[in-house]
């Protein structure tokens, strides 16, 4: 976009209005007094755009509308905005047809169309809802106001986007957002997601731990072998070649398979038992030395409470004492939560051992009292409680295996759920990198830095680092300076650097969609007039070169420039002085 035409019309005969002003080719110098009407000119090119410029009184009551001619690829558009609240734009384009706009997002919309620049939907400033970036919202990078431009590297009429000055850049630029809406909206979903997946990961691993304290030393194979045995028995009584001895030595073989188990559980519970005496005598021992690190460190303190030791207020003395006292401590508490952990497990173990010893005990005795009790009595009752009693063993084996299957679902429905989890946070933390690192941004902010520091010395900018980095994306940090640390002419030095910088970065990566700059007023009495020639006429290398238009308005400082550049002047009279604007057409 370049500019071409800006004209002033007035409200009824005696109303105030301006000629047809021209823009050069190169420099536009709006140069008079104070007072002469050089300002609202300016702000008249910004609203025209879109840009929510505010006016005095006496403009509003005396001026109907401004009209701005500018030029795009596709050709020339005339827009017309009449001076009254709100927004009231008309727009006609090369084919003479006349758009209407009543609300700054449509009238955005249209240009945004025009330069080929996409309008994502970003996130609002609270971060609670969308927000749709405005013509308004970039023009800040291409003009600075009287009041505000040279305070701050971006001075927007209103911030309301989160990472305004990064989103803005990034639209020129042709990069995705830093923080799409649509993004933050799947982000919180995925949040949302990761907790639910937390929860069940959580319940299946209760579920699982339980499960396998009951039956993780089970074995299947354990299992299968002794109900071949168990069936291969019942087959030979139930085929009745058994004998009387034959069907006790059935119950015998039950009760002493019992008994094995019974003294499986009492050697497991003995490891466990043994464990957890070793791990309360480390606890006991960690313990120690945490106390003993505590008490070193209140030892230090005194030391260094006494002036004769450590005199200065910034005393380094024990810095590395504090440090390692901090990491030794956390390591120590680190290992005291692993071995609480461990003695719980194995406290939750050891309480179903016993619940499963006490079960197999009580099976026995029973076993033991009727098989006792079957000695003299007939051949069939013997072989119908073998029969019962390794019927009844068979169907706990069964019970046992379905149990361990259980468990085996459970343990992969707990991995399952784990992999669901790791894809959820990888989901989350990819959207919480959206529009992060991409490789546009580190080739622009290093563009951006030479240049900034190419311009701060044709500004002759002294007293600021030159060690150049960037947060939020791209607000400058000069060494561990921001802005707002910097005073007088040294912060309007910078400020000027930084934009002429941003013109030149964007030419180069061919993203100079808008190829103009306009400085209302620099404030000249803080900055060498010499020194003001020398960024105006650098830029006005830059201008013939690239075809960048430099709009400046100025009362002390005149650039003296060639046919490429236009002059406007106030040639009207008024009260004191000449003015830009007449009385009637």
């Amino acid at each position: 976009m370049r500019l071409v035409r800006l004209q002033i019309f007035p409200r009824g005969e005696r109303g105030w209005a301006s000629e047809a002003l021209t823009f050069g080719k190169d420099v536009t110098q709006l140069f008079g007094p104070n007072g002469c009407g050089k300002s609202p000119l300016i702000k008249a090119i910004m609203y025209c755009l879109g840009y929510p410029s505010k006016f005095r009184d006496d403009i509003l009551e005396n001026c109907r509308c401004a009209e701005l001619e500018f030029e795009v690829e596709c050709g020339r558009y005339i827009a017309r905005r009449a001076f009254k609240e709100g927004v009231d734009i008309e727009l006609a384009d090369p084919d003479g047809a006349t758009h209407e706009f009543s609300n700054e997002l449509d009238y955005s919309k249209y240009i945004f169309g025009l330069l080929g620049l996409e309008m994502p939907i970003l996130v609002s400033g609270d971060e609670k809802k969308a927000a749709n970036p405005y013509l308004s919202t970039l023009l800040p990078i291409y003009y600075l106001d009287q009041e505000e431009g040279y305070r701050r590297f971006y001075s927007p009429a209103a911030s309301f986007i989160k990472d305004q000055l990064s989103e803005t850049i990034r639209i020129i630029l042709g990069i995705p957002p830093k923080n799409a809406f649509n993004a933050k909206k799947r982000l919180i979903e995925a949040k949302r997601e990761l907790e639910l997946r937390d929860k069940h990961v959580y319940t299946l691993k209760k579920d699982y731990e339980a499960a396998k304290n009951v039956y993780g030393s089970v074995s299947r194979e354990g299992i299968d072998l002794e109900l071949q045995e168990l069936y291969r028995r019942l087959e030979e009584l139930k085929g009745g070649s058994a004998d009387k001895t034959a069907s006790t030595d059935a119950i015998d073989e039950i009760i002493g398979s019992n008994n094995e188990l019974i003294r499986g559980l009492d050697r497991e519970l003995g490891d466990i038992s043994k464990r957890d005496r070793s791990f309360q005598k480390i606890h006991a021992e960690i313990q120690t030395e945490i106390n003993t690190l505590s008490l070193n460190e209140e030892a230090k303190r005194v030391f260094a409470s006494f002036e004769e030791i450590c005199s200065s207020p910034g005393c380094q003395l024990f810095s590395f004492s504090t440090e390692s006292y901090g990491k030794n401590l956390l390591y120590l508490k680190d290992q005291l939560k692993d071995l609480e952990r461990n003695v719980e497990i194995g406290r939750m173990r050891a309480e179903q051992l016993i619940i499963r010893r006490d079960e197999l005990v009580a099976q026995t005795k029973t076993l033991t009292e009727r098989r006792n009790s079957l000695v003299n009595t007939s051949e069939i009752k013997i072989l119908v409680e073998a029969i019962t009693q390794i019927t009844s063993k068979i169907f706990g084996l069964e019970q046992d295996k379905k149990a361990l299957d259980t468990l085996e679902d459970l343990s992969n429905r707990y991995v399952a759920a784990l992999t669901a989890r790791d894809e959820a946070i990888s989901q989350r933390e990819e959207l919480e990198k959206t529009g992060q690192g991409h490789p546009t941004i580190i080739k622009f902010r290093s563009m951006l830095r030479d240049n900034m520091l190419k311009w701060m010395d044709i500004l002759d900018t002294n007293n600021v680092s030159s060690e150049i980095r960037f947060e939020g994306d791209f607000i400058p940090l000069l060494g561990n300076e921001k802005l707002s640390q910097l005073g007088g002419s040294t912060r309007l030095r910078v400020i000027l650097a930084y934009h002429a910088a941003l013109l030149e970065c964007f030419r180069a990566l061919n993203r100079n969609k808008i190829s103009f700059i306009i400085f209302d007023t620099p404030k000249q009495h803080e900055m060498h007039g010499v020194d003001l020639e020398r960024y105006v006429n650098a830029l006005k290398v830059f201008s013939t070169a690239t075809g960048t238009q430099i709009v400046i308005s100025g009362t002390e400082y005149r650039y003296t420039g060639n046919e490429r550049d236009i002059d406007w002047e106030p040639k009207f009279p008024g009260a004191k002085q000449k003015m830009f604007l007449k009385q009637g057409q």
